[in-house]
């Protein structure tokens, strides 16, 4: 089957695939939909003349498609990176939500790694709804600890395996996963993160702060103008250090994967001493 808006061949596997998840009906049938392009997302609203713009509500691209409501929109690739799954979506490599999701479900992963991925999905689209009609803020953390218990919680009643320590093993596809090495008992380590568009100069960072049993502890998300990605990732390092100052008596680190800006860094410290 062939999306109506692209050039993707949905393979057959792939709804099979759906309505054998470990998962609750209304995520498959969400599923369903989001590989189909029917979700109501503002492109498809838009398209239809019920919305006046395509434009997302959140970060205020241009055209919130499927793929941008559930993977690329910078408060989402937030939540990804909040989330245990720790991924950080890579942009220019999703094509389709349907040809992405269609690579996760040929991976090799345990029930319980798809599970959360997919109660992950379906609470992005649910938070996205209510910011839409509650007027509230999106909160990247909190579609992260709500799509992880509802998860968790799914796979206990069913007496099914939830993440252990192996599961940043597994890798989605189209993401670079974030080496995640736990601090000291005496420390906090502090990721960060940011995403930026080009188009509208905007950018969503994110600082998240983890104990040394991994556990997501604090964190902060914003959304800000940026004049270039690297400088992206510099407000991200900024929120990263105003996070810090929530523990005093704590040892810092902060990590991030920008390796120009922390040549940078390094460099203007140097110059200093």
């Amino acid at each position: 089957m062939q999306h109506p808006h692209n050039s993707y061949a949905i393979p057959s596997s792939l709804w099979s695939w759906i309505w054998k998840l470990q998962t609750i009906p209304r995520v498959k049938n969400f599923l369903w939909r989001a590989c189909h392009g029917i979700l109501p997302t503002k492109s498809n609203l838009f398209r239809r003349h019920i919305a006046s713009s395509a434009e997302c509500q959140l970060c205020l691209h241009p055209n919130e498609t499927t793929e941008h409501a559930l993977l690329t929109c910078p408060w989402i690739v937030s939540a990804w990176f909040a989330h245990l799954l720790s991924y950080k979506v890579t942009l220019q490599a999703i094509t389709s939500f349907e040809s992405w999701l269609f690579n996760i479900s040929q991976m090799d992963t345990p029930t319980d790694f798809v599970t959360h991925v997919v109660f992950f999905l379906w609470r992005i689209w649910k938070h996205r709804c209510d910011c839409f009609f509650h007027k509230l803020s999106p909160d990247p953390i909190k579609i992260a600890l709500s799509a992880f218990k509802a998860a968790t919680e799914f796979l206990a009643a069913h007496s099914l395996t939830s993440l252990d320590s192996d599961f940043g093993c597994h890798t989605i596809p189209n993401t670079i996963p974030v080496k995640w090495s736990p601090p000291s008992v005496n420390a906090i380590l502090i990721n960060t993160d940011a995403s930026w568009q080009k188009d509208t100069l905007m950018c969503g960072v994110a600082a998240l702060a983890r104990n040394w049993k991994g556990s997501l502890i604090a964190g902060k998300m914003a959304k800000m103008r940026a004049p270039s990605p690297l400088a992206a990732e510099a407000l991200a390092v900024r929120e990263a250090i105003l996070l810090a100052n929530s523990f005093p008596h704590m040892d810092i680190i902060i990590s991030l994967d920008s390796q120009t800006l922390i040549n940078s860094i390094s460099h203007n410290l140097l110059a200093s001493n």
